[in-house]
């Protein structure tokens, strides 16, 4: 028994002496089963003039078992003997390497390459913009540790911690930082895949999570001065979701009058209250891609008031009933989307009653001003549907903006006082006193009212917001206003 393990293995280490041979096994262990002619190809044989030879090698491969056939695509495939073979192999150039001072890198690629320390240089000067000479002087000293260490088994990730180490040890911070690779670590996936089977989310969820992640630290690593990141990080201030600073705004204040004269893209201009609302709502899921946290839709009772002429109360309640609905939370998934806000004027303001309105089809008729009470009905008919949905369900989407003057908290019953009731019972709506000239956000962020021109589509924007730890800063000042 003995003796015929002892001719089964010289039969096979037989089999991959010729280095021909010994090539076809790894190209095998690597691509997958391939075609004859695709095997010859890759080795660099002639199809015509190597193919007695090509045949007697995969004979002897397939009578060692190093190598089978499928019998459907008679395509030629390792087995895993043949693996066990390859991988041996490798484990012994590799040993063989360090032994006569010379290292190979084993690649994601299931090659092995010699190891070359200029591509430590070259990536030095590329990625960090390090001087060359310099560059050349870390790569020699990476070799010359990698060779005291006498490992068998390299990988690039091990020689990029390597350099690392070296660049800390010369206080090459600057350098350093630039070679960061960005990813999040194998145990923070797994947390994110187990957080979304626990809380039942969808996929996507996963894919968002992981690439907010990314994203974040190449803005906190290559975007921001290190000083505010310092200041991040140590929770002297907070930068709210800094992973969209570099690709779109937190907040962005809509123009609807574009829409409401053009269309939305795709769309002509709506011809009715239906039509204009759905408008809007295809707006609202076009910007959740463009948009990090929250849209703003300012004085949209006075823009939409045009559309309620000849439009019977009942049907308006169900257009904005419907309206609301789509916006706001389903009342069973896990997940939320952004945050939508709209804004209602007790009555139109001051600086739009002499502009001109826009109605169905996109026509121009009269000023807002001569629509007073269509947008005065509309004010009430949100704030009812607004109360009517609370009872049954969390209004968290939209939002919902007063805008009022300081008379207009001297009114007694009416829609306002609707607003104030619902307002201590479900914190919904807010208010915003005295504040014509400026459009504000969910969380208080304003920004100038603008013009209303019809020439672009947004009024304004938030890109980021900053917010400052002032307990910490009054605790640090230990009772010096100065300090503080």
């Amino acid at each position: 028994m003995q003796r015929s393990y002892e001719r089964l293995s010289t039969e096979v280490l037989d089999a991959a002496s010729a280095p021909v041979r010994l090539q076809v096994l790894k190209l095998l262990s690597s691509k997958g089963p391939l075609p004859y002619t695709e095997i010859m190809y890759a080795s660099k044989l002639d199809p015509v003039r190597d193919a007695g030879k090509f045949v007697y090698h995969l004979k002897t491969l397939r009578k060692a078992g190093l190598v089978s056939v499928e019998k459907g695509t008679k395509k030629y495939g390792i087995t895993e003997l043949g693996k066990v073979l390859v991988e041996f192999s490798r484990d012994l150039e590799e040993y063989l390497a360090v032994k006569r001072g010379r290292l190979f890198v084993r690649t994601s690629r299931m090659t092995i390459e010699e190891f070359d320390r200029t591509r430590i240089a070259t990536s030095l000067v590329k990625e960090a913009g390090m001087p060359q000479t310099l560059a050349n002087e870390v790569a020699t000293e990476a070799e010359e540790r990698l060779l005291k260490i006498s490992t068998s088994y390299l990988t690039a990730p091990l020689i990029r911690e390597l350099v690392n180490t070296i660049l800390v040890e010369r206080k090459l911070d600057e350098y350093r930082h630039k070679l960061t690779r960005l990813g999040l670590p194998v145990n923070d996936v797994t947390i994110l895949l187990k957080e979304a089977s626990a809380r039942r989310l969808d996929p996507g969820w996963v894919e968002r999570s992981a690439g907010t992640a990314v994203t974040e630290e190449y803005v906190l690593l290559n975007s921001l001065p290190r000083d505010l990141v310092d200041a991040h990080l140590s929770g002297q201030i907070h930068l709210d979701q800094p992973d969209s600073w570099i690709l779109k705004p937190s907040k962005f204040f809509h123009n609807i009058r574009v829409i409401l004269q053009h269309g939305s893209p795709g769309t002509p201009a709506p011809h009715s209250l239906e039509f204009a609302i759905g408008s809007i709502l295809k707006l609202v899921r076009t910007g959740d891609g463009q948009v990090a946290r929250e849209q703003v839709f300012d004085n949209l009772n006075v823009f939409l008031a045009p559309f309620l002429r000849d439009a019977s109360t009942q049907r308006v309640r169900d257009t904005v009933m419907l309206f609301l609905n789509a916006l706001n939370w389903d009342g069973f998934s896990n997940q939320i989307s952004p945050r939508f806000t709209i804004g209602l004027d007790r009555r139109v303001p001051e600086r739009l009653e002499d502009v001109r309105s826009i109605g169905p089809d996109g026509k121009q008729s009269g000023v807002y001003g001569d629509y007073q009470r269509e947008s005065e009905e509309l004010f009430r008919i949100v704030l009812e549907a607004l109360v009517e949905i609370s009872r049954t369900i969390p209004l968290v989407n939209p939002s919902v903006i007063l805008r009022l003057s300081k008379e207009d908290l001297n009114e007694k019953g009416g829609p306002l006082a609707v607003a104030y009731e619902n307002s201590s019972t479900n914190a919904i709506p807010n208010f915003l006193i005295d504040k014509e000239e400026v459009m504000a956000s969910s969380d208080g962020s304003m920004v100038p009212t603008g013009h209303n021109t019809l020439q672009t589509a947004g009024q304004g924007s938030v890109l980021g917001t900053v917010l400052i730890n002032l307990p910490r800063a009054a605790y640090e000042a230990a009772g010096r206003d100065e300090r503080l």
